[in-house]
């Protein structure tokens, strides 16, 4: 499945901010890795995505980047995300820098 040239590059910008924000590498937000700051920073970049592209948009540019993932799991990372961002600071405020 394609993606609009806009919406990849949205989320290029997305990738590169989730990367200089959270310290993790672009390789490692895109590996299967389950370590919690990476799992944190995918989340982070799934919820900055939504708002501007459908979950379909997500997983087929996640997939685009080596990372395969379904419909469902993005749905769990998004509602994971919002309830550490109501419950942590740390992750709010990393979050506001990226959605920037």
């Amino acid at each position: 499945m394609r993606v609009n040239k806009v919406k990849e590059n949205m989320f290029d910008v997305r990738v590169e901010r989730v990367v200089d924000v959270t310290g993790v590498t672009r390789e490692e937000l895109f590996s299967k890795t389950k370590e919690p700051r990476v799992v944190d920073s995918r989340q982070m970049l799934y919820l900055a995505c939504l708002s501007k592209m459908k979950i379909s948009d997500i997983v087929t540019l996640m997939c685009n980047n080596g990372y395969e993932i379904t419909h469902s799991s993005i749905i769990h990372g998004v509602k994971s995300a919002r309830k550490k961002r109501r419950k942590i600071g740390a992750f709010s405020h990393c979050l506001s820098k990226i959605r920037k």
